[in-house]
């Protein structure tokens, strides 16, 4: 199946409203992706995201391969998504974003939504407020013989907010999941220092009762 969508997606779109990519990856393998409207009201999409692998003709090709990849022969897979933004309700949010996702190679799922607020200040700042939370969910093979697995997953839910005209982000949010028996509080902060280059650090509650600190600097440019 994934090599028939390859084909499809070499040939061109079939239709105005489905968009096709195709790009070749480094490891030799193929990646294709297709996005549909099925939707105008809520702006609803649809579509997926495939690692195509092509099968090794020779033996001499597979050997390539294994000794490229540490060992392992590359696999084809594909994620699936659905993500729909509802409009404004009033003064209670601008937009509101509803996603899910599940990638057939991890056999991971999840569900998301983010509800956005904008909100003008003096000097011409605006205040942006997001809310998000999400869930996660990971099966995970735990005695292949007896086909048995376990399964894992995550909650997680922040807020975020903007000062636009100063660059600056704060955001508050908590986790839990399966390997913590409780809900782990953390507090970030970011600072864009030009169009490129942004400061952030983070401190987070960790499981055994300590505190995690971080700080990273990102830059960005697009040619």
């Amino acid at each position: 199946m994934l090599a028939a969508l390859l084909r499809a997606a070499q040939a061109g779109p079939a239709v105005e409203t489905q968009k096709w990519s195709y790009s070749k990856k480094s490891n030799g393998t193929d990646a294709v992706a297709v996005v549909k409207s099925i939707s105008l009201i809520w702006d609803t999409r649809i579509g997926a995201d495939m690692t195509v692998a092509r099968d090794p003709t020779t033996t001499w090709d597979l050997l390539a391969e294994k000794a490229a990849n540490r060992g392992s022969v590359l696999q084809s897979s594909g994620t699936a998504w659905a993500a729909a933004t509802a409009p404004g309700a009033g003064s209670i949010w601008d937009k509101a974003v509803v996603g899910a996702r599940f990638d057939s190679g991890q056999q991971s799922s999840k569900i998301s939504i983010s509800i956005m607020k904008s909100v003008p200040l003096r000097r011409n700042d605006l205040l942006a407020l997001q809310i998000d939370a999400d869930v996660a969910k990971k099966q995970m093979p735990l005695f292949r013989l007896l086909r048995h697995v376990t399964r894992d997953f995550e909650i997680h839910h922040s807020a975020k907010v903007t000062f636009t005209r100063i660059g600056t982000s704060f955001v508050v949010g908590e986790t839990i999941s399966t390997t913590d028996d409780k809900w782990l509080r953390y507090f970030g902060a970011e600072q864009t220092l030009s169009n490129a280059i942004t400061i952030s650090g983070v401190i987070r509650e960790t499981a055994q009762g300590s505190t995690d600190m971080s700080l990273t600097a990102g830059f960005k440019r697009s040619w």
